[in-house]
C-alpha cells in the first residue's frame, strides 16, 4: 500500500504527469481498482518506465473501496475478507472477538471457507461501523456512503453465492470535481466511486 519510488540516473530528469488511468494493484485488493486522472507519475523520459507514483488520499480511498465492496451483493472471498480486515486496521484476534468467533474460524474464512449469508451480512455491517470511526473520511461523505451501504445490505441484499466464473470485480474511482489531468485536481478532493470506465 506504499507509493512506489525508484532511482533515476543522474543524467536524466524524470518527467512528471498525471495518469489518465492507473491500475492500483499496489493497494493489496484482490480485485481490480482503477483510478482516473488522479495519480501523479514520475517516469523515465527515454524508457517511459514509471519511477514513482503518488496516490492522493490513499487512506480515504481504501475506506471508500471497503464501503463499495461491502455494498456489493457478490459473496466475499477469503482474500477479500482479509483485505477488508487489513483496511480496518484490525488483527485477526480483534475481528474474531467482534464477530464472536474463534481466531481459527476467522482464519478458515480468510483462507476460503465461505461465511453463511447471515454471518457475512453481520461482517459487512460491522465493517461499516468500524469505517465510521475513521477521521480520514469527511463527515458528509461518511454519512451518505455508509447509509447507502447499510441500506443495500439490509433492505434488499441477497448474498450472491453463485457468480459467473467470467465475472470479476472492478472498481473505478476519480477524485471529485476533477475534470482530467490538466485540471489541477486537489489532493484534498474526495474519491468518487465506480465511475464508468
Amino acid at each position: 500500500m506504499e507509493n512506489k519510488k525508484m532511482a533515476l540516473s543522474k543524467s536524466r530528469e524524470a518527467v512528471e504527469s498525471v495518469a489518465e488511468v492507473f491500475e492500483a494493484d499496489c493497494l493489496g485488493a484482490p480485485f481490480a481498482v482503477y483510478l482516473y486522472d488522479s495519480v501523479s507519475l514520475k517516469s523515465d523520459p527515454e524508457t517511459k518506465e514509471i519511477l514513482s507514483y503518488v496516490i492522493p488520499n490513499i487512506k480515504e480511498l481504501l475506506l471508500v473501496i471497503l464501503i463499495n465492496r461491502v455494498a456489493d451483493a457478490r459473496k466475499l472471498s477469503g482474500p477479500e475478507i482479509k483485505f477488508l480486515r487489513k483496511v480496518l486496521g484490525l488483527k485477526q484476534k480483534d475481528l474474531a472477538k467482534k464477530l464472536e468467533i474463534s481466531v481459527e474460524h476467522l482464519s478458515r474464512h480468510e483462507n476460503g471457507l465461505p461465511m453463511t449469508a447471515q454471518s457475512e451480512k453481520f461482517f459487512r455491517a460491522l465493517s461499516l461501523r468500524e469505517v465510521s470511526k475513521f477521521s480520514e473520511l469527511p463527515e458528509s461523505t461518511k454519512k451518505a456512503k455508509i447509509d447507502k451501504a447499510f441500506n443495500a445490505i439490509f433492505e434488499n441484499m441477497e448474498i450472491q453465492s453463485v457468480v459467473d466464473a467470467g465475472t470479476s470485480i472492478e472498481m473505478h474511482f476519480r477524485l471529485s470535481n476533477c475534470d482530467g489531468p490538466s485540471s489541477g485536481c486537489s489532493p484534498d478532493n474526495a474519491w468518487d466511486e465506480n465511475l464508468a470506465a
